[in-house]
């Protein structure tokens, strides 16, 4: 993913973009609802890891989707404010992954979301988006004490 960020930057895809920029949001859009319906029903049905598994990296649909974003976060205007905020934002998303997708931190981050089964599906929805968030922000705040952590050695070695 992190390559394809790399080929967002490049003249020729962002001209490309340029000129489709309304078809490809329209179509990340419906991607994405499409995608979350068909988990939607494969939950319904009780295929539970499949539904899962709509959401997953290797899913074609949320690698269309990732590309699409990350081409608007690159075209998105320097002097707007949505853009100041959102590269404060991301500059913590490698740490978030990185934190939440440990094997060993991965059991016990998501334990949690085990207990969800007895509420209605909005509900699920609704604290699945609020933990997710919750999640990130507890992640951002470790990479923050890790930065401090690491400029404090830093420059007591630097003395």
């Amino acid at each position: 993913m992190y390559l394809v960020g790399l080929l967002c930057r490049t003249d020729d895809i962002q001209n490309f973009f340029r000129k489709k920029e309304k078809i490809l949001n329209v179509l990340f859009v419906i991607f994405g609802l499409l995608n979350g319906f068909v988990a939607y029903i494969f939950s319904l049905k009780g295929y539970n890891e499949a539904a899962w598994r709509m959401f997953s990296y290797n899913n074609p649909v949320i690698v269309f989707m990732a590309i699409v974003a990350c081409l608007s976060v690159v075209h998105c205007s320097r002097s707007s404010k949505v853009c100041d905020k959102l590269g404060k934002l991301c500059k913590y998303s490698l740490a978030t992954y990185l934190l939440t997708d440990y094997p060993l931190i991965r059991e016990i981050v998501f334990s949690p979301l085990k207990y969800l089964n007895s509420i209605s599906n909005f509900e699920m929805i609704l604290l699945i988006f609020l933990y997710a968030i919750m999640l990130t922000f507890v992640c951002m705040g470790i990479d923050s004490i890790r930065k401090c952590l690491y400029n404090y050695i830093e420059n007591k070695l630097n003395v």
